[in-house]
């Protein structure tokens, strides 16, 4: 029989005709998520004997270095955590030392979490209590099996998503507070365990996802959320508010052959056979894993086969020949599987499954709108979006011809930017409205090129250029170049090109605040190194004022420069070992120095 080949095949060819994304209702009414009783049972259906183990990539999100809360600012050093009150540059900066080197910091009211990533693919986490400001206070600290991978806080809540691969012998991601670590015991009803789910399906090369939770209330009573059981083809992708699971089926020769089987052999078989097959299709899951339930259905239609007769064998088999045909079967495996679980009201919890046309890409393309989410799939040598509401029921799609290696070159609320690996040319997808999604030629985007959203429909590009750097004033609809300022020279640079967090646009007061430097003078030996502040008003692009941060300090400024708001009309400027607060309504056309 023509099946020694694997699936799925890729189809070179365009599609003319765009399903509709569907929604597979047997999948959606139940919790495809298996929930397992304990570890022992979870390990029994993942595998006892685990494969090599292959780095999963997964990338992580860049972590804050800093954050503003009670008019102090709060920076992770090396030592741990170093503090100082906004104004009171009289003070000397205070530090509070961790048992780690922390890499970033996040905030959920009163509670501050310092997380630090270890070569050995553990995560080390410490909560410090700010109830009062002046005299944080080391509450939980906490090392938990897995890499880093986002952070998110809804309700009072703190998650931690991290990310591994499951060691030999180790049914559960280990956890250790306090230097003690935690014992287990899924027989005890107090036992902090995480709940442990996975799905009926054949596992390669198993990894994990471990979600970790506190309530920022009192997050020395912390729970460790749940752990998620993937194969390798399955991909996670975080968003604002939820994690998508996403993959293809990979049918492999005896499942395309037990499919076929079903089809032609079932009705054929005599009553007892077939109350026999029943009973093995039914058998509940703590008789049969996926992987034998597969076996045995696959064993007794091959015997039933050779019970039939010479003529009746031969009848099947040319029946089976034919059904197993891969065209039969391409439009069953070019479809993508999405599970959406959903960080809200203090909870991660399952929302539910789509199945949709289309392959994924190897990067997976997931993001959220301000109504639903969006997904890339491959078709043929072009993308397919699609669009769902918040319960993954399909919207609507937009065939994006051409489109073999897409990237999200930006993405801001109902619009994002798309371009192909590689090249400058962008398409603008709006979705405001879900069930029509339109795309429309942009304009050739630098590729390192940096978009400040500035209201719904307007935004600041800056770009590197021959001569030093250009920020353009675009609109959105169209991405028109409404106005232009230019900033020359060789040595001309803005550090918003290591960090968005180099700009702030302020709405009351319509200003941009975005830092930039320039060497200045006939001799080149002046040097600019501050923010510029600029008035962004409609078809109008004008510099307001200069702040040179610089002014009383030597030495760099450091990579860290923040500007954030603080209030309604004052903005916080973090840079070097300083942090000020600046008045937006002050400035004047004259430049105004900042007090240190």
């Amino acid at each position: 029989m023509p099946l020694g080949r694997f699936f799925p095949v890729a189809d070179e060819k365009n599609i003319t005709n765009v399903p509709h994304v569907t929604v597979d209702q047997q999948l959606a009414n139940q919790v495809p998520l298996r929930r397992f009783k304990n570890p022992e049972e979870l390990m029994a259906a993942v595998g006892s004997v685990l494969s090599p183990v292959k780095e999963i990539n997964w990338s992580a999100e860049s972590l804050e270095k800093s954050v503003v809360a009670k008019s102090y600012v709060y920076r992770m050093t090396e030592k741990g955590l170093s503090y100082i009150r906004l104004g009171d540059s009289t003070l000397p900066v205070r530090v509070m030392v961790l048992p780690f080197e922390p890499s970033g910091i996040t905030i959920s009211g009163d509670m501050l979490a310092l997380i630090g990533t270890k070569t050995d693919g553990m995560t080390e986490i410490a909560y410090v209590d700010i109830t009062t400001p002046a005299a944080p206070k080391l509450v939980t600290h906490m090392t938990a099996e897995g890499t880093f991978v986002a952070t998110r806080s809804a309700n009072n809540t703190l998650f931690f998503i991290l990310r591994g691969q499951w060691k030999e012998n180790v049914h559960v991601p280990t956890l250790a507070v306090g230097g003690k670590e935690i014992a287990y015991d899924y027989k005890k009803p107090t036992c902090p365990c995480p709940a442990l789910y996975g799905f009926s399906r054949e596992y390669r090369n198993p990894n994990f996802v471990h979600v970790l939770t506190a309530d920022t209330r009192n997050p020395a009573q912390f729970t460790t959320g749940q752990v998620l059981a993937l194969s390798e083809d399955q991909t996670v992708t975080v968003t604002s508010g939820a994690l998508y699971i996403s993959y293809a089926p990979q049918m492999q020769e005896d499942d395309v052959l037990l499919d076929a089987l079903k089809n032609v052999l079932v009705s054929k078989l005599s009553n007892a056979a077939k109350v026999q097959y029943t009973q093995i299709v039914q058998a509940p899951d703590f008789l049969l894993t996926p992987e034998e339930r597969r076996r045995k259905q696959l064993a007794f239609l091959r015997r039933q086969e050779q019970l039939l007769s010479p003529e009746m064998q031969k009848a099947v088999e040319k029946e089976l020949t034919s059904t197993a045909e891969y065209s039969t079967y391409k439009e069953k495996l070019r479809v993508t599987t999405v599970h959406k679980l959903r960080f809200d009201e203090g909870k991660f919890q399952y929302v539910t499954a789509a199945t949709t046309p289309g392959l994924p890409f190897a990067s997976p393309l997931l993001g959220d709108t301000e109504g639903g989410s969006w997904m890339l799939s491959q078709e043929g040598s072009g993308a397919l979006l699609r669009t769902f509401d918040p319960q993954m029921a399909p919207k609507g799609t937009v065939l994006l011809e051409n489109m073999a290696s897409p990237v999200v070159r930006r993405n801001r609320g109902n619009t994002i930017w798309l371009g192909n690996s590689g090249t400058s040319s962008v398409r603008e997808i709006q979705m405001a409205d879900l069930s029509a999604p339109r795309s429309t030629e942009g304009p050739d985007l630098t590729m390192d090129a940096r978009l400040i959203t500035l209201d719904a429909g307007r935004a600041i590009q800056v770009q590197k250029t021959a001569k030093g750097l250009e920020l353009q004033l675009l609109s959105l609809g169209d991405m028109n170049v409404q106005a232009r300022f230019a900033l020359e020279g060789t040595e001309a640079y803005s550090r918003i090109f290591d960090s968005l967090d180099a700009a702030y646009y302020d709405t009351a007061t319509k200003q941009l605040f975005v830092h930039m430097s320039e060497k200045r003078g006939t001799s080149q030996k002046e040097t600019f190194d501050g923010l510029m502040v600029f008035k962004a008003e409609e078809g109008r692009l004008e510099k307001k004022a200069e702040i040179d941060l610089r002014s009383g300090m030597t030495g760099d400024l450091g990579t860290d420069i923040r500007v954030m708001p603080l209030g309604d009309k004052e903005v916080v400027v973090i840079y070097g070992k300083v942090a000020s607060t600046m008045n937006t309504e002050n400035l004047t056309e004259s430049a105004r120095k900042i007090l240190e």
